[in-house]
Parts: structure tokens; C-alpha cells; sequence
């Protein structure tokens, strides 16, 4: 098992999940109110093994057919047409994604068989003014998805920019008005979090590093954690590789992020249904998922809390500065009770305001 799966506690939430006939996790059928099928705004696919590819190109998880390509509409697919760059190696959805789902013989991902749809909005891991364009057309796709019950509310985004963008910007206060959990890469290489993660109304996931052993620190020091909703694994993350059917280890932020849409995926398989009765208000659900993620746990046993393993600084650097941030715990979180509506707070800070 990888240590990243352990140190959020996923194969003790898979465990509460419900199981089909061949032992793995059942994700739903089409029309039921906590079926799971999520979307994930990246570079596009590859035929990886990881992503159930098998001989005939199809895939069990993996909807190419429900795939789309918002940076150009006309081609079929999300298909990655793996752009190269000088500064940026292609095939980025693929790397996020094998960490996200995968399933193979000889690798798993943190949701293996999460059923997850591609939309391609961006060559590689920045987003520039095509892509910032790309992923607001994406969004408001999804939230019609999500409206006809063809998506769950989960988005997991990978991608970042130094500064916000006026279009995808005002797509993230539809989508959230929609009840659209947008999960996004806090980011690295910059001193503060970039965009969309920045924005109020999506979930920013940063990152922890492994070291030495079981030891553990934070991975990207920020100008400022207030824009900060949790901490998972970063680095180092194995996942496929791609041009060939194995595997090599990845880091990022890019990493962490799928781990929280994959406790995003778990909690709405198990709780979808109540979620949709609890929450009249569509945003109420984005609200309650963030408040179990920033909720301070009871005291846990050592090898529940790897808060435990990280150095006393680590641990008063994350007090201090993290804005009630806390150490994702998938497990924790399916079995925590619902916030009750009358607690939760809208956001009000505009998404297409913040363009700083």
C-alpha cells in the first residue's frame, strides 16, 4: 500500500463504501440520488493500463465517451494530444488522474475505478488565458450535468495561475451557487496560493511532504494559509507514466488535490442521498463539506492522526498559519455526523472580483 493512501485514511473509508460482486467498490448506478461520477479539468487522457485501458481501448471508468475538449470543441474527445513545451512535460490529466482512480494489477490509485469524466482545458499545468476561457465553458457544462443528474457535484482541478480571470472566475460563482465542490491545487513554485484555488468558493488543497521514513513536513511555505481548507500528499506520489504502460513517482500540489476530490467522491457515495435531503440550499453542501474538513478533530490514536509524525514546528507552522487547515482523513470524514444547515455560512467574497 502506498503511504500516501494510509496517511488519509482512504482504505478504511473505501471499507465503509458499498461493494459489488467482484469485491470493489460499487460507485452507483445512472439515477441514483449518491451515484459518483466526477469530472476532472486537466490536460486530457492517454490510453494508460492504470486508467482501464485494456486491448480494445476501452475503458470501465474512465467515460471518454462522455468526455470534452473545451479548449478545442470540434475534436470527439478529451484525448491529451500531448503538446510539447520546453518548460512543461505533457500528459499531466493522465499523471493526476492514474493517482486519482487508477486500477490495474500492479498499481491503485486513492478511488480505484472512480468513475471520472475528462475535460481537456489546458496543454499543461498553468493555466493561461485560453485555459482560464476553457475551464469556464467547462464549469458551466458541468453544472447542466449536474442539473440533469449526468455528474455528481465533485470537480477536481490540478491547474493553476499567479492572478485570477474575470470568465472562469464568474464560472466558479455559478458552479457554486449550483452546489458544485470545486477542489482545486493550491500550487508550488510561487509564495502564495494561485488560482482557482485562491478564490473563497472553491476548496484549496495544499500539500505534505514525506521524509525520512514516516516523517513528515509541509510542502510549500505560503505569504499566507488563510486561503488554505486542508493538507494531503504531495510528494512523493507514484502514479503512471506516461508514453508507457508502468509507473515512476510524481510531486506537486497536483497530487494532493486528488486525494480531497476522491474523499469528495467517497463522502457523496456514502451520503449523497442525505446531503441532497439535508441542504435545501444547493451551496449548502459545498459549505458542509468544507466545514467537516476544517472541523479540529477529537484527540485520535497514533496511527489514526499523522499529525503526530510531523516535527513540533511542523505542527505550531500548521497551528499558526493554516486558518484552522487540517490534515485530510477520508475516514473521519465518512463518519462524521452532517453540519446542520442553520451553522453554515455562505461565502460572499465573489469569485469574479478577485482578480488580484
Amino acid at each position: 500500500m502506498e503511504w500516501n493512501q494510509e496517511f488519509v485514511r482512504a482504505p478504511q473509508a473505501l471499507a465503509l463504501l458499498p461493494k459489488g460482486s467482484d469485491g470493489g467498490i460499487h460507485w452507483g448506478l445512472p439515477g441514483e440520488p449518491q451515484a459518483v461520477k466526477i469530472a476532472q479539468f486537466d490536460t486530457g487522457f492517454t490510453r494508460h493500463p492504470a486508467l482501464g485501458f485494456d486491448s480494445s481501448g476501452e475503458s470501465p471508468f474512465l467515460m471518454v465517451d462522455e468526455s470534452r475538449d473545451c479548449l478545442q470543441p470540434r475534436r470527439p474527445t478529451a484525448e491529451d494530444p500531448m503538446v510539447e513545451m520546453k518548460t512543461m512535460i505533457p500528459g499531466h490529466g493522465t499523471r493526476t488522474c492514474t493517482a486519482l482512480a487508477g486500477d490495474a494489477s500492479d498499481f491503485k490509485g486513492i478511488a480505484p475505478c472512480l468513475p471520472v469524466v475528462p475535460f481537456r482545458v489546458s496543454n499543461h499545468s498553468l493555466i493561461f488565458e485560453d485555459a482560464g476561457d476553457a475551464i469556464a465553458k467547462g464549469l458551466d457544462e458541468v453544472v447542466r450535468r449536474v442539473a440533469d443528474g449526468r455528474l455528481s457535484p465533485i470537480v477536481t482541478i490540478s491547474l493553476g495561475r499567479p492572478t485570477g480571470h474575470r470568465a472562469m472566475g464568474q464560472a466558479v460563482d455559478r458552479a457554486y451557487e449550483a452546489g458544485v465542490i470545486i477542489v482545486c491545487a493550491t500550487g508550488q513554485y510561487i509564495d502564495r496560493v494561485t488560482y482557482p484555488a485562491q478564490h473563497a468558493r472553491t476548496i484549496a488543497v495544499a500539500g505534505v511532504e514525506r521524509y525520512r521514513g514516516n516523517r513528515y513536513k509541509i510542502y510549500e511555505r505560503y505569504i499566507s494559509y488563510a486561503r488554505v481548507d486542508v493538507w494531503a500528499p504531495a510528494e512523493p506520489i507514484r502514479r503512471g507514466d506516461v508514453g508507457t504502460t508502468g509507473y515512476e513517482t510524481g510531486d506537486g500540489t497536483s497530487y494532493a488535490c486528488p486525494h480531497v476530490a476522491a474523499a469528495a467522491a467517497m463522502w457523496w457515495r456514502l451520503r449523497g442521498a442525505t446531503i441532497l435531503a439535508t441542504y435545501p440550499k444547493p451551496w449548502q453542501r459545498v459549505e458542509a463539506f468544507r466545514r467537516l474538513l476544517l472541523e479540529k478533530p477529537d484527540p485520535l490514536s497514533p496511527d489514526q492522526d499523522p499529525a503526530l509524525r510531523f516535527s513540533q514546528a511542523e505542527v505550531r507552522h500548521l497551528d499558526r498559519h493554516s486558518n484552522r487547515g487540517r490534515l485530510l482523513n477520508c475516514e473521519r470524514l465518512l463518519q462524521a455526523d452532517l453540519p446542520d444547515p442553520s451553522i453554515l455560512e455562505k461565502r460572499m467574497d465573489l469569485a469574479a472580483d478577485d482578480l488580484a
